[in-house]
């Protein structure tokens, strides 16, 4: 069965989903492995990386001209992005995350500032998908 099918029956069988989340858990663990700066983090931003895929798997409608990989990578890479800078708000950070892609190489960029005293941190993280 094609991704798109799958998706098409995952809300009304559990097997579908199984299968998605088996498909593309390599991506999952990518972004969020690019992201992590820890085993724990890693773990954290996968899991919201899965939810992410059970969002667009749920959500997938077929209508709308788009393969489901390209809407699961990014419903994945906008859940852990979100985990992110959740995470940069709650080390009481001040935190800006940017979003850019550049369509030659798939590169995707994060910036996240924090402010320690008079000091500022900047912290870049590129990953590719």
């Amino acid at each position: 069965m094609s991704d798109e099918e799958l998706a098409c029956e995952a809300a009304a069988q559990p097997y579908a989903l199984h299968i998605l989340i088996r498909r593309y858990q390599n991506t999952v663990h990518a972004v969020a492995n690019s992201l992590a700066q820890n085993s724990a983090d890693a773990d954290d931003f996968a899991e919201e990386g899965l939810w992410g895929l059970v969002g667009a798997a749920t959500s997938f409608s077929p209508e709308k001209n788009i393969s489901f990989k390209t809407f699961a990578t990014v419903c994945i890479q906008n859940r852990i992005r979100s985990a992110y800078a959740k995470k940069c708000r709650k080390n009481d950070e001040q935190c800006k995350v940017l979003f850019t892609k550049s369509s030659e190489n798939k590169k995707y960029l994060f910036l996240c500032q924090k402010e320690k005293s008079c000091f500022l941190t900047v912290s870049i993280i590129l990953f590719q998908v």
